[in-house]
């Protein structure tokens, strides 16, 4: 199932730089609901919560109605990382940038 859910992102990106929006939203989200499977099975596992997040990011990049809420939610699993020390050197440009973006939202975590 692990590999699934990184094929799925994989297949998400591929979509979305051929231009295939809609596709690219639909493989995403398959890739979230089973990461969030892996990540309530192995909540210990770094690997899912980032997942997740970097897949809303994504989300967040097409641009769409839910932007800020992908924005939000992909903060919210990279801030509970970093508060938690688990949060990778690779992940902290992203955190940062979301932090940027969102700090004058009210429903900043």
């Amino acid at each position: 199932q692990s590999d699934v859910a990184i094929s799925l992102g994989r297949t998400g990106d591929l979509a979305f730089e051929r231009g295939v929006k809609a596709g690219a939203r639909k493989v995403w989200e398959e890739a979230i609901v089973l990461a969030e499977l892996l990540m309530r099975a192995d909540p210990l596992n770094v690997d899912w919560p980032r997942l997740i997040a970097i897949v809303r990011v994504r989300l967040a990049q097409l641009g769409e109605a839910d932007t800020g809420r992908q924005e939000l939610e992909a903060h919210r699993l990279l801030k509970s990382l970093a508060d938690t020390g688990r949060l990778s050197p690779q992940d902290k440009p992203t955190f940062d940038a979301l932090e940027k973006a969102l700090s004058g939202a009210k429903a900043l975590p």
